[in-house]
C-alpha cells in the first residue's frame, strides 16, 4: 500500500502551482466571465475545479483556456451525478457525528477527477477512488489542512487587516469595493492554484502510483 509522503507533496504543489498561477487567474477569470451561460457554466466548473487539477496531475501544467475544452462537456451528466451522491452522503456522515462525513469526503477524493480521466461510471469511480485512498485518508486531510492553515489562513488575514481596510476604510465607495474584489481575485487564486496542483500530484501519486 503506497503511503503519500506529507510534507514532499505540498512542496510540490507549491512549487507546481506558482509556476501555473498566472494560468489559474486567467482560466478564472473566463470562468467568472461566463458563469451566467447555461449548460456552457456546467463545462466550465468541471475544468476549473476537476480539470486543471487532473491536467496538472498528467502534464504539470494546463492550458491558457483549459475550462472550455469541450471534454468537459461531454462529461456534464456522470460528474454531476458524482458530485450528487457525494454531497448528499458526505451530508448524511456528517449527522453521525461528522467524523463519517469526513472519511467520505477523502474516500471519493479523487472520483471527480476518475470521472474526467477514465470511461468508467459514477459508482465505479467512488469504489476506484475509495480503493486508492485506503490508508491515505487521513494523510490527505493533513495536507489540506496545512495548506488552509499555510496559505487560506494568511490570505484572509491580509485582506481582512491590509485590503479591506485600504480599499474599503481609505479609498471608499464604488472603486474601494472593486479594488478589493481584485485584490481578493489576486490574493485567493494562490492558494487556490497551490490547492489544485496538491490535488493533482495525489491523484498521480495514487492512481499512477507516481513517486514523488
Amino acid at each position: 500500500m503506497k503511503k503519500l509522503r506529507i510534507w514532499k507533496i505540498i512542496g510540490e504543489g507549491i512549487k507546481i502551482g506558482a509556476k501555473n498561477y498566472l494560468r489559474f487567474i486567467l482560466n478564472l477569470i473566463l470562468w467568472l466571465l461566463t458563469i451566467w451561460i447555461p449548460y456552457l457554466n456546467v463545462g466550465t466548473t468541471i475544468g476549473l475545479f476537476s480539470g486543471i487539477p487532473l491536467k496538472i496531475g498528467r502534464e504539470g501544467k494546463f492550458n491558457l483556456t483549459e475550462i472550455f475544452n469541450p471534454v468537459y462537456r461531454k462529461k456534464i451528466g456522470d460528474w454531476i451525478i458524482t458530485i450528487t451522491i457525494i454531497g448528499a452522503s458526505t451530508l448524511t456522515g456528517f449527522l453521525f457525528l461528522l467524523i463519517p462525513g469526513i472519511v467520505l469526503i477523502y474516500s471519493w477524493f479523487l472520483a471527480p477527477m476518475l470521472i474526467i480521466n477514465e470511461e468508467i461510471t459514477p459508482l465505479e469511480a467512488l469504489r476506484k477512488s475509495n480503493e486508492k485512498t485506503y490508508g491515505n485518508k487521513w494523510r490527505i486531510f493533513w495536507i489540506f489542512l496545512f495548506i488552509a492553515l499555510i496559505l487560506y489562513l494568511p490570505a484572509g488575514l491580509f485582506l481582512y487587516f491590509v485590503g479591506y481596510k485600504l480599499c474599503i476604510t481609505m479609498i471608499g465607495g464604488n472603486l474601494g469595493y472593486i479594488l478589493l474584489a481584485l485584490i481578493s481575485l489576486l490574493i485567493y487564486a494562490f492558494p487556490s492554484i497551490i490547492s489544485s496542483a496538491t490535488q493533482g500530484i495525489i491523484y498521480k501519486s495514487l492512481v499512477y502510483n507516481y513517486e514523488q
